[in-house]
């Protein structure tokens, strides 16, 4: 029922989503593109910051109320809805030596993405920060 409930809800937050008769949403995708913003490099105890940008758009898929898959262009990633707050919906990537959270408002258009990598076995760490456009759409 719960699952209902959600899915029903994600349809709400989305309305170019359908609802299926058995109360469960088609799958979705957010894609966002355009990506730009700012990086922080620490190696050898030293900070560095930059600006970055991001080639290819990234598509997030959600096929149920739960579960979403990350296509960086490079490498799928399996993750999960972190929340819904007002007209925000967030997700949250885990990689073996990163972490994704991608936050879309697709009233707006606009989607941000942080990436917080762990070289510390290299001695260092890195932070980017992107915002560009996030679409949303149904999935083929």
């Amino acid at each position: 029922m719960k699952l209902a409930i959600t899915a029903i809800f994600l349809a709400l937050i989305f309305p170019s989503a359908s609802v299926a008769s058995d109360g469960k949403a088609g799958a979705l995708e957010l894609v966002l593109a355009n990506l730009s913003g700012s990086s922080v490099d620490f190696s050898n105890g030293q900070l560095k910051t930059g600006s970055t940008s991001m080639k290819g758009p990234l598509t997030i898929t959600v096929s149920d109320s739960k579960n979403a898959t990350l296509d960086t262009g490079i490498v799928t990633l399996n993750g999960y809805l972190l929340g819904v707050v007002g007209e925000q919906v967030s997700f949250y990537f885990e990689a073996e030596k990163a972490v994704w959270t991608i936050t879309c408002y697709s009233r707006f258009g606009i989607g941000f993405v942080a990436v917080h990598s762990d070289a510390s076995e290299y001695g260092g760490a890195r932070s980017l920060n992107l915002h560009g456009a996030c679409e949303l759409r149904e999935a083929n």
